[in-house]
């Protein structure tokens, strides 16, 4: 059975902040620096620091943990910044052999409708209609997350919480994927990532490495809060201009 983690799972986030991410360059390191600055300096509400925002969920990392620690079969496990090269790791024969199944601990169920391109959002329809008779537990981190209707993967997976691991017998987890997805998780949690994918390969040893690879990215905090209140310094300059007329 494949223990497939998507590391945007740990991060409380709202529907709110969940919106326009694609996996690229940009949407990975660039991308995280505007959305800082624009809610920062956003002169029509007040400042907001999104590092009070998107924290993470301590109670969830130290249960997936727990569970992983007492998984004493895994015969391999990968890592990779993309969820998508999940697909390619479950092709591999010597996991195709033995999987039977998937826990996939991940904010979103990456089944969205097939299209000319597998992606990350989609990875797993691939998996189900090509092996068709493999369960599929999903566990996000709320049912009133859910980001379909229950009805549309109704029969394809069964939606459970993490009280689930307790009850799944660690010994039947042969392999594992773990994802970054720094498109989804902000910079100031890669630490934590990096702590989290320690604690696997102190367990298991070094993993497979898919492309992109997981990386730590540059984060100046003092630095993005100068730059939201430039921004929102230069939005009231423009305002007092206009009004004034001159």
């Amino acid at each position: 059975m494949l223990l497939d983690i998507d590391f945007d799972y740990f991060v409380k986030e709202t529907v709110f902040h969940d919106f326009g991410y694609h996996e690229s360059v940009f949407f990975m390191e660039s991308m995280w620096d505007i959305r800082f600055i624009t809610a920062y300096g956003n002169p029509f509400s007040e400042p907001r620091d999104l590092t009070k925002e998107l924290i993470l969920d301590e109670d969830a990392l130290k249960d997936v943990l727990y569970f992983i620690k007492k998984c004493n079969n895994v015969k391999n496990w990968a890592i990779s910044d993309s969820h998508l090269f999940a697909y390619r790791y479950i092709q591999d024969d010597a996991i195709l052999s033995i999987l039977d199944g998937i826990v996939h601990i991940d904010r979103h169920n990456d089944y969205n409708i097939l299209d000319d391109k597998i992606h990350a959002g989609n990875w797993l329809r691939y998996i189900k209609e090509n092996l068709p008779g493999i369960p599929i537990y999903w566990i996000p981190q709320s049912k009133k997350d859910l980001y379909v209707d229950e009805k549309t993967v109704k029969g394809v997976m069964k939606i459970k919480n993490r009280i689930f691991l307790k009850s799944l017998n660690p010994s039947k987890i042969d392999c594992i994927y773990l994802s970054k997805s720094s498109a989804w998780v902000p910079p100031w949690h890669d630490s934590a990532y990096f702590k989290f994918q320690g604690e696997l390969e102190k367990l298991f040893g070094p993993p497979i490495v898919y492309e992109p690879a997981p990386k730590k990215r540059a984060w100046d905090y003092e630095k993005l809060i100068e730059n939201g209140i430039e921004e929102r310094n230069a939005f009231e300059n423009l305002k007092k201009t206009c009004i004034s007329g001159t």
